[in-house]
């Protein structure tokens, strides 16, 4: 799929730069290269290919979250709500732990509280890095790194969940 958005990204980059050639050509030559070199960089960049693998992992994730419901569900809309719920849940799980810590006590009973939803249910908003690429700014090697190594950890163990519970089913 990532190579078919590649391929598409690229062939409409080629598009749109002979077109403006095409409509431009009667320009002066620097106005012909300022508009050249703005649509190359705002098509098909290096820095896109963090944000893909990212998305990729947050679907693994998903993935491997849903497969380990479908295990102990009883049903297909079971899983489907559970789901909804987990994906509401992840998103902003961050934004209601901050709100949490700094508007209520901080107690060592609300802070426990807190880290077992926060390693239960993962921070799907950690993995939303396209925003940054889309303004262009390029995604640092160290939160990359971090994402991408959350992503699998979860993966992996949902993952291993699921087949330890599906293992555990009779059939």
């Amino acid at each position: 799929m990532s190579a078919m958005f590649l391929a598409v990204l690229y062939l409409r980059e080629q598009t749109v730069l002979h077109e403006t050639l095409r409509q431009m050509s009667a320009a002066p030559r620097e106005q012909i290269d300022d508009a050249s070199r703005a649509i190359r960089s705002s098509a098909l960049n290096i820095d896109i290919f963090p944000g893909i693998i990212i998305i990729y992992l947050k679907a693994c994730l998903l993935a491997a979250l849903t497969l380990f419901v479908s295990t102990f569900a009883t049903t297909n809309i079971f899983t489907i709500v559970v789901m909804v719920a987990i994906y509401f849940i992840g998103h902003l799980q961050a934004t209601a732990r901050e709100y949490w810590l700094q508007e209520h006590s901080t107690g060592w009973i609300t802070r426990v509280f807190l880290a077992l939803i926060a390693l239960i249910f993962p921070d799907l908003q950690t993995f939303n890095l396209v925003d940054d690429i889309v303004v262009g700014a390029a995604i640092p090697l160290a939160l990359f790194a971090k994402t991408a190594v959350l992503g699998i950890f979860y993966t992996t163990i949902y993952t291993l969940l699921a087949a330890f519970v599906f293992y555990g089913k009779e059939l």
